[in-house]
C-alpha cells in the first residue's frame, strides 16, 4: 500500500507566480511573501486561471529573454526560478484537483489544464534563445547544480535537436500525457460496484457493511476503495466471492488501460530513440541513483535471491496451516490475505481490524504531528481555511524552542478519507515549494483514502509513509524552488517516506499513541509491539518478491526490441507464470498498474532501491528512534536540502560514510 507520491511526473518539477519574473524579482527581493492558502476555483475559475498562468509564462520568458545580466549566474537563476513559480501556482492546483475535487466539472477542466502546461513545459524546454541565457559557469556548489540541472532539462526536452525532431519530441510527449490522463481518469472514474449475498459477505467487518449501499435484491455492493477492497479481502470466509471481488478489482482498468500501457512503452522507445538513446530505461536512469538500466536489473536480481527462499518457506507454511484448518480450496492470490490473516491471528493472536482500536485515526494523525514535532523542532497547529470538501484539514508548520518565529514555514493539507471520483490510492503533493530567493513557503497535501474510525497496522505505516512525504516538502528550505522538497533523484524519493515508517513500528513511539487517545482506546503493550512486528514481518518474503516482479515488469515493458510492439497483458503474463502462485487466465492486472502511466516509468524499482537506503539510514539512530541529536542532523543534511546536493552525497554526509545494502538484506534474511 505504499503508494504513489508526487504521482503527477511534471507537479513534482513545477513551480509559480502571479508576477512576471521580472517584477517578481523587484517585488520579494528574497524576502518571504505572506503565507497563501491554496486557491479553490470552479471549473471556469480554472479554465480562466489556466489561460492567465499561460499568458503570464510567456511575459515572463519574453522578459527573461530580454534580460541583460551581464553573466550574473544568481540574477540569471532567480528569475528562471520565478518562471518556475508561475507554472507551479496553476499546474500544481490542477494536478491537485484533477484528483481531489469532488467537482466532476472540476476535475475534467483540470485535466485539460494539465494537458496545456504539460505540452507547455516540453515547448518551453526546446526554446534555444531561453537555452542561451543560461551561463556557463559561476556562483557556488548550489548555484552550479540548479545550472546543471536547467540544463538537463533542456536538454531531456530536445534542445539540441532539429526544428523536425522537436515536432516530434512534441508530439510524442503530447500523446503520451493524453495516453496518462485517460488511464488515470479510467481509474478514478470507476464507480462499478459488486454485489454480494449476505452469506457472501460473512467475516466481513461490520463498520465496512454498515457503509455498503444495498440493492433491491438486498445484496451488499462494494466499490473499489481501499477500505471496503482490504477488509473484504482479509475476512469473507467466502472464496468463491473473493475470487470475484479479486477479479474485479484486478481488472477496473479494462483492456483499454491494458492497451494503454503498451502504447505508452512504444511511444516512450520512440522518444528514447530520437533523443539519441538506445533504450527509454537507459535514457531515464542516467539521472538517477542508478545510473544505468543494468545497475537496476542486478539490484533486482539480488532482491529476487534473497526474497523467493523466504517467500517459499511462508507459502508452505500458509499451505500448512490451511491443510489444518481444513481447508477446501487451494491457495490463490485471492485468498492469500484471507489466509495470511488467519495464521497471524492464530500465531500471534493479531486480528487487523481488531488492532484498529488501537490506533483510532485521528489519534493516529495527532500522533504522527507529535513524533514530527519533537524529532524536527517544528509545531503543528490546526487552522480554518477554505478547503475543496469538508473533511480536509489543514496545519500550519512552525519552528519552536529557541529558532521560533511567529512566521509559519508553511502548509499542510490532510485529506484523508475516500468519496467518489477521488484518487483512490495514498499520495503526497508537493503543491508548492519553497524558494528562499523568491521568497515561498512550502504546502504540501496528503491524499489517502482511511477507514475514518481507525487504522489496522499496515495502515498506520501508511500514513506514516506519507507524511514523510509531507515532511520532505515543507521542511525542506532550499535557496531555489527547483529544488525543492520531493524533486530529489526517484530512486531517492521513497527513501524519506519509507524510513519515516519505523516510528510507527516500535513501542518506544508507540506509546506515545495510547498516552494520547486514553482512555478511549486500549493500551499499546511492549508485548503487542513484539506480536505486531512479527506479524509483519511474516510475509515479507511474499510480499518483496511481489514488489521484484512488478519493478521487473517495468523494466520488461520497456524492454523494446527493434521491429516488435509490446503487449502489456503478454509480458505480465510471462513474469507472473514463473511466479508460485501463477497467472489466473481472465485477469488483467497491467490495467490498474497506474505507476507505469505516470512518472515511475522505469521508476517503479526505485520503492526498493529506496527501501535499502531507508533501512541504512534508520540504523544512524540504533535503538534511539527519538534521538533528537541525530534526527536534527537528518533534517539539516537530508530533508531540508531537497535536490540541492546529490543523493548519495547526502546521505553519505548524514551516514558518516558511503551507503550500505547491508542493513536492508539482513532483515530480508530474517536476521
Amino acid at each position: 500500500m505504499k503508494q504513489q507520491l508526487v504521482r503527477n511526473f511534471i507537479i513534482s518539477r513545477c513551480f509559480s507566480a502571479v508576477f512576471t519574473a521580472l517584477a517578481l524579482t523587484v517585488a520579494t527581493n528574497g524576502q518571504a511573501q505572506p503565507l497563501r492558502a491554496l486557491p479553490i476555483w470552479s471549473a471556469a475559475e480554472m479554465k480562466a486561471q489556466c489561460e492567465r498562468g499561460l499568458a503570464d509564462a510567456a511575459t515572463a520568458v519574453d522578459a527573461l529573454k530580454a534580460l541583460d545580466a551581464k553573466g550574473d549566474i544568481k540574477r540569471t537563476l532567480l528569475e528562471f526560478d520565478a518562471l518556475g513559480g508561475i507554472i507551479q501556482d496553476v499546474a500544481s492546483i490542477a494536478g491537485l484537483m484533477m484528483s481531489t475535487s469532488p467537482d466532476a466539472s472540476v476535475r475534467t477542466e483540470a485535466s485539460n489544464c494539465s494537458r496545456k502546461w504539460n505540452a507547455y513545459w516540453t515547448a518551453l524546454y526546446q526554446d534555444r534563445g531561453l537555452f542561451a541565457k543560461l551561463p556557463k559557469q559561476g556562483g557556488d556548489a548550489i548555484d552550479q547544480k540548479y545550472l546543471n540541472d536547467l540544463r538537463r532539462r533542456f536538454e531531456s526536452s530536445g534542445v539540441q535537436l532539429d526544428a523536425s525532431k522537436q515536432e516530434i519530441v512534441r508530439k510524442i510527449r503530447k500523446e503520451m500525457n493524453d495516453l496518462s490522463l485517460e488511464f488515470e481518469r479510467t481509474l478514478r472514474d470507476n464507480g462499478a460496484k459488486v454485489a454480494f449475498t449476505p452469506e457472501e459477505v460473512r467475516g466481513v467487518p461490520a463498520q465496512v457493511l454498515d457503509k455498503a449501499g444495498r440493492d433491491d435484491q438486498g445484496r451488499y455492493l462494494l466499490g473499489f476503495s481501499y477500505p471496503e477492497y482490504i477488509p473484504f479481502m482479509d475476512f469473507a470466509h467466502s472464496d468463491e466471492a473473493k475470487k470475484r471481488y479479486y477479479i474485479a478489482f484486478t481488472n477496473r482498468g479494462g483492456a483499454r488501460d491494458v492497451a494503454i500501457l503498451a502504447e505508452l512503452a512504444v511511444l516512450r522507445d520512440q522518444l528514447a530513440k530520437v533523443m539519441g538513446y538506445t533504450t527509454y530505461a537507459s535514457m531515464v536512469t542516467q539521472d538517477r541513483m542508478a545510473a544505468n538500466p543494468h545497475a537496476v536489473i542486478a539490484f533486482l536480481e539480488n532482491v529476487r535471491n534473497a526474497a523467493e527462499p523466504r517467500e517459499a518457506k511462508e507459502l508452505d507454511e500458509i499451505k500448512d496451516f490451511m491443510k489444518a484448518q481444513g481447508a477446501k480450496e487451494a491457495l490463490s492470490r485471492w485468498n492469500i490475505a484471507y489466509w495470511q490473516a488467519k495464521l497471524r491471528q492464530s500465531r500471534y493472536q493479531i486480528n487487523q481490524e481488531e488492532v484498529r482500536a488501537f490506533f483510532p485515526t485521528q489519534a493516529s494523525i495527532e500522533f504522527s504531528l507529535d513524533i514530527a514535532s519533537e524529532l524536527y523542532g517544528v509545531a503543528f497547529s490546526r487552522t480554518t481555511l477554505p478547503t475543496w470538501h469538508e473533511s480536509v484539514t489543514v496545519w500550519k508548520v512552525r519552528r519552536k524552542g529557541a529558532m521560533a518565529t511567529d512566521q509559519p514555514l508553511g502548509l499542510i493539507y490532510l485529506d484523508l478519507f475516500p468519496r467518489p471520483g477521488k484518487f483512490t490510492h495514498a499520495a503526497a503533493f508537493p503543491t508548492r515549494g519553497v524558494s528562499r530567493v523568491l521568497g515561498r513557503k512550502p504546502i504540501s497535501v496528503m491524499v489517502a483514502n482511511f477507514n475514518d474510525k481507525g487504522l489496522n497496522y499496515s495502515e498506520l505505516r501508511t500514513l506514516l509513509h506519507e507524511f514523510g512525504h509531507i515532511l520532505h516538502g515543507v521542511l525542506s528550505d532550499t535557496r531555489y524552488l527547483g529544488h525543492a522538497g520531493t524533486s530529489v533523484e526517484r530512486d531517492f524519493v521513497e527513501a524519506p517516506s519509507q524510513m519515516f515508517e519505523a516510528w510507527g513500528q516500535n513501542e518506544q513511539t508507540l506509546k506515545r499513541l495510547s498516552d494520547r487517545c486514553k482512555p478511549s482506546c486500549p493500551t499499546i503493550t511492549a508485548e503487542l509491539v513484539q506480536r505486531l512486528e512479527a506479524s509483519r514481518r511474516f510475509g515479507q518474503g511474499i510480499g518483496y518478491s511481489r514488489q521484484r516482479v512488478l519493478a521487473s515488469f517495468d523494466m520488461s515493458l520497456h524492454d523494446i526490441k527493434p521491429g516488435s510492439k509490446p503487449d502489456a497483458l503478454e509480458v505480465w503474463k510471462e513474469l507472473q507464470a514463473k511466479t508460485p502462485l501463477g497467472y489466473d487466465e481472465g485477469t488483467l492486472f497491467p490495467s490498474a498498474f497506474g505507476h507505469l502511466a505516470g512518472g515511475y516509468a522505469v521508476g517503479y524499482y526505485g520503492y526498493l532501491w529506496a527501501e535499502v537506503i531507508a533501512f541504512d539510514m534508520r540504523s544512524a539512530f540504533g535503538e534511539n528512534l527519538m534521538d533528537t541529536a541525530v534526527s536534527s542532523r537528518y533534517r539539516d543534511t537530508i530533508l531540508s536540502r531537497g535536490s540541492e546536493r546529490r543523493a548519495q552525497e547526502m546521505v553519505s554526509d548524514f551516514l558518516g560514510r558511503a551507503p550500505s545494502t547491508a542493513a536492508f538484506f539482513s532483515q530480508l534474511n530474517g536476521k
